[in-house]
């Protein structure tokens, strides 16, 4: 990882389980047929799968993720940038007025170089963006199909030297995972995936749809925002722990959350992002009462939350089974009709 100075700085996965059979990567592949084909168009020998609304460009081969990841600092392609979005000058020149007020920053993902048998780091070259840059680029993106399709053009160059000419975030999607029965012998004890589904906000991403489980940027810079001062994050591996703590247990919440990262991915709005399962040891009843404590800054990000056994987590994009999800609502933010979409 590297450091607001700009020194590298490893960030080392240190959860082993060697119960777990096999890597993320050949989950791929066994489970190949049954996930839903890829929404948009994009360079397949670049890609190792595509899945819905993303691209998985690569995939752990160990069970217990990747062994360790580097971001390594490098300088933003400006140059670039102004020659490929000049076709949507004035949509951004939009954005960028409305959101000129804006403080803080990113970490946008530039270039990538993936595990081989004679290196086993994932190393991300990124630069450091400021979020009024960052945020106006999505905003474009996501207005329509023209800019998407324009953009995704680029999206796939990590690969090159030079990199992507494109801002973004280096962003975490976490899977969490939770284990009822929590100080029963092991072979009595089932995990859950948790569902949380993310309010509607007129300015927010993804709306109103349901998430497995939740999402974190990585922060690179100590900011202030939300009303309180954030601190670099060490690594991306407290990035996913510090994003569980903020939207559902609270920053108190002194328990162990074992995290390892298992696939890098872009998505349909040209972003790189990396999939994470985070398995903090506490039930779904203990992570309801943290979520509805108030101590969670975020919690207000959801207004539902649920759980899948594990045989009905590859089939949640098509159906919930009846009895398989559990349900809370938020207090002060109930989700209308939740038993219905939920179809417990």
């Amino acid at each position: 990882m590297t450091s607001p100075k700009g020194n590298v700085i490893s960030g080392a996965n240190k959860a082993k389980d060697a119960s777990q059979p096999f890597s993320f990567r050949d989950w791929l592949r066994i489970n190949n047929d049954r996930l839903p084909k890829p929404r948009f168009v994009f360079p397949e020998q670049q890609g190792v799968w595509g899945v819905g609304d993303i691209v998985v460009v690569d995939a752990a081969s160990y069970p217990d993720g990747y062994q360790t990841i580097d971001l390594i600092p490098t300088e933003f392609p400006w140059q670039r940038y102004k020659a490929v979005r000049q076709d949507f000058e004035e949509a951004f020149i939009k954005h960028e007025a409305a959101l000129a007020d804006k403080t803080g920053t990113k970490s946008c993902p530039i270039r990538m170089a993936f595990p081989v048998s004679d290196d086993k780091d994932v190393e991300i070259y990124h630069a450091i963006l400021p979020f009024k840059i960052a945020m106006p680029f999505f905003k474009v993106v996501q207005n329509g199909e023209r800019a998407r399709d324009h953009f995704m053009r680029e999206a796939f160059d990590f690969r090159r030297k030079e990199g992507r000419a494109l801002p973004g975030a280096t962003a975490m999607n976490m899977a969490v995972i939770l284990d009822d029965s929590v100080g029963a012998p092991r072979s009595r004890q089932a995990s859950h995936l948790l569902l949380a589904h993310r309010v509607f906000r007129a300015n927010g991403f993804f709306n109103n749809t349901w998430s497995a489980s939740c999402e974190e940027h990585f922060t690179v810079e100590a900011a202030f925002w939300g009303g309180r001062n954030h601190e670099p994050d060490d690594d991306l591996f407290e990035t996913v722990r510090r994003g569980v703590r903020e939207e559902l247990l609270g920053d108190d919440f002194a328990g162990h959350i074992d995290v390892s990262i298992h696939a890098i991915f872009v998505n349909c709005n040209t972003s790189v992002e990396l999939i994470a399962v985070a398995r903090p040891r506490v039930d779904f009843r203990e992570v309801t009462k943290c979520w509805m404590s108030g101590k969670a800054h975020d919690a207000g990000e959801h207004d539902v939350l649920a759980t899948l056994p594990p045989i009905c987590a590859v089939s949640v994009i098509s159906h919930f089974k009846c009895g398989a999800c559990r349900r809370v609502p938020i207090i002060n933010r109930p989700y209308p009709n939740c038993s219905q979409r939920i179809r417990c």
